[in-house]
């Protein structure tokens, strides 16, 4: 189950739960910075413990840095129509509760992940994309974020999102 309240999402389950969420709007831009503020993790061990950062339009299109804590990686999704549209990328990192990660998206074609540790921002992978540019395009890919647990309780304590020039 998954609920959101006083600015916090948590996820919790005794079987495996994902899900991606998006804030109301659509960003004035399509150059865009997404950002969440971690919680706990589940700490159980489990393959799957991880949250996700950036862009949804539904739930076969969205475009996410994500960071699995269990195996302490960081790592980018890019998923259209169904499909993954990515070469396989992660990169070892450990971070824990108040770091924040997040997502740029410019130019409608390129994406770079970045993660706040100690009060300072790291740049971690790019990774172009093929999304459409138009701004009719860009009206229905919100900014999101998402929870993956196979089993537990993990937060995120924040999430914004900006239009890169606001």
């Amino acid at each position: 189950m998954i609920k959101a309240g006083g600015g916090r999402l948590t996820g919790e389950g005794q079987v495996p739960f994902f899900g991606w969420f998006a804030l109301p709007g659509a960003p004035s831009s399509g150059d865009t910075v997404t950002v969440i503020t971690l919680g706990g993790f589940a700490g159980t061990g489990e393959p799957e413990d991880s949250v996700f950062v950036g862009r949804v339009k539904d739930e076969s299109n969205y475009v996410g840095a994500w960071y699995n804590d269990t195996r302490k990686e960081i790592g980018i999704d890019v998923r259209v129509n169904g499909e993954f549209r990515h070469a396989p990328n992660s990169a070892g990192l450990s971070l824990e509760p108040g770091d924040r990660l997040a997502l740029v998206l410019s130019g409608g074609t390129t994406i770079t992940s970045y993660a706040e540790t100690g009060g300072v921002w790291r740049r971690l992978t790019t990774a172009d994309l093929g999304l459409a540019a138009t701004p009719q395009e860009q009206t229905r890919w919100r900014h999101g974020f998402a929870l993956r647990a196979t089993t537990g309780t993990i937060a995120l304590d924040a999430a914004e999102g900006h239009s890169a020039a606001g």
